[in-house]
């Protein structure tokens, strides 16, 4: 993106009306390593941001350049996406034993298209439960698939954990690893199943795969095995761990911060299958809100362990309550994460430029950032995902913890002043009546 550098001067009459702050007014600061290429710069939140602001909107948070004044910026959601393409099946062959070490020594016959799709298979026999590799035919993909689920025979009953290799090849001959080993299993725990049938695949566009079954457990029975592609746009999801304060009834977790939260996780070293109240709230004053019952699991098999899938929530809450149905765990544990906002900015005045978070008591600022923008870039709308990114340097103190208390108001001297006189010739009044009244 391209901005002529001479119509900043636009900013300056925008901030001429802006009563401006110090660095040293807010608690903590990082130093921003900012590319010089654009005008344009973003941001994203540094974790310990949402530690030291005072306010769920980030609006104690401030853009300062060399001369200590404030730049235009605004707080924005990641504006990135997730989509996923519908689950597509891929044509399975069951390979013998034999040949999934040395299929050309095997009459191993296969007729493909000339796309490369097969449309005759024949080798060996293969008896129930005796394959121990497959073959699949991905020449129909459009996308390069970067999830792959399997789904066992019917009649597969009991517990099974296998470890199984992944292979792509262009002409069935010459085979190259994708996946040097992975494991899928299907496990019980107090009653309940629990699926390892699915798995992340690197993003390379491969006409066939192979799936190979790599340890002396028995042999595999699949049935189907589907792909599908994922786009994503959003930045890495942070995560941390909080530690359960056991309450009466149940246990109760801080975030320790203004956390956009919207991934839980209840955790714990042992395996367990509970289900568990929820209940969450934004301030510790406010009432406990319900979320309703929720399943969580953990098992582990052979140093393999298979978790239940974090739930989505809402809000943003900072405190979060569990109550146990039946029997709970002793010490638990709350995972959760966030997708960080990101800071967007402009490069007015000297670097180097300093982000400055935590104040009590000061307003939310809300630059005209889109109208500015659209301005510097020829009335035309800009892209910002084609705008850097700047880099935070390690956290400093600035004003320090004090600057996280709200101080209080400072005295209108004039007006006690005027109510002191006013009081005065009150008394002066009453005293001169009370006088008269005696005489």
């Amino acid at each position: 993106m391209r901005i002529s550098q001479s119509v900043v001067l636009v900013l300056s009459l925008v901030a001429s009306f802006v009563v401006q702050a110090s660095q040293s007014d807010y608690a903590r600061g990082r130093v921003l390593d900012t590319s010089d290429g654009s005008i344009v710069q973003r941001l994203t939140v540094p974790d310990d941001v949402y530690e030291w602001v005072v306010r769920r909107d980030l609006g104690d948070l401030r853009v300062f350049n060399r001369k200590q004044e404030e730049v235009p910026y605004n707080v924005r959601r990641p504006a990135g996406r997730e989509e996923f393409s519908a689950w597509m099946s891929l044509p399975l062959f069951p390979l013998p034993d034999e040949e999934a070490g040395t299929p050309a020594g095997l009459d191993l016959r296969v007729e493909v298209t000339e796309s490369g799709a097969i449309i005759a298979y024949q080798g060996g026999q293969v008896g129930s439960g005796q394959a121990r590799a497959y073959l699949l035919d991905a020449t129909a993909l459009k996308q390069t698939p970067t999830e792959m689920k399997l789904e066992w025979a019917a009649g597969s009953d009991g517990e099974t954990v296998s470890r199984i290799r992944l292979e792509t090849s262009e002409d069935l001959n010459s085979w190259q690893t994708l996946i040097a080993e992975t494991t899928i299993a299907r496990l019980t725990n107090a009653g309940g199943e629990v699926l390892l049938d699915r798995f992340d695949l690197p993003r390379r566009k491969a006409r066939y795969l192979r799936i190979t079954q790599i340890d002396g457990n028995p042999s595999l029975r699949i049935s189907r095995v589907t792909v599908r592609h994922r786009r994503s746009e959003l930045p890495e999801r942070r995560w941390r761990t909080l530690a359960g304060e056991p309450v009466e009834g149940g246990w109760e977790f801080a975030s320790g911060g203004w956390f956009p939260i919207d991934r839980l996780q209840l955790t714990s070293p042992l395996n367990f299958l509970v289900t568990a109240h929820l209940y969450t709230r934004m301030n510790e004053e406010d009432d406990w809100r319900d979320r309703g019952l929720r399943t969580f699991y953990r098992s582990s098999v052979a140093a393999i362990v298979v978790e239940s899938e974090p739930l989505r929530i809402a809000d943003g809450d900072r405190f979060w309550r569990i109550e146990f149905e039946g029997e709970g765990l002793n010490a638990p544990e709350l995972k959760v994460g966030w997708l960080p906002d990101e800071v967007v900015f402009l490069q007015q005045g000297a670097a180097p430029y300093v982000l400055a978070y935590g104040q009590a008591g000061v307003e939310s600022r809300d630059w005209p950032l889109t109208e500015l923008l659209r301005k510097l870039n020829g009335s035309q709308p800009v892209d910002l995902a084609d705008v850097p990114f700047a880099r935070a340097l390690d956290a400093e103190m600035l004003g320090g913890p004090d600057r996280l208390v709200a101080t209080p108001d400072p005295i209108d001297w004039r007006t006690v002043v005027l109510w002191a006189v006013l009081v005065l010739g009150v008394v002066v009044v009453g005293a001169m009546a009370y006088r008269l009244l005696r005489n």
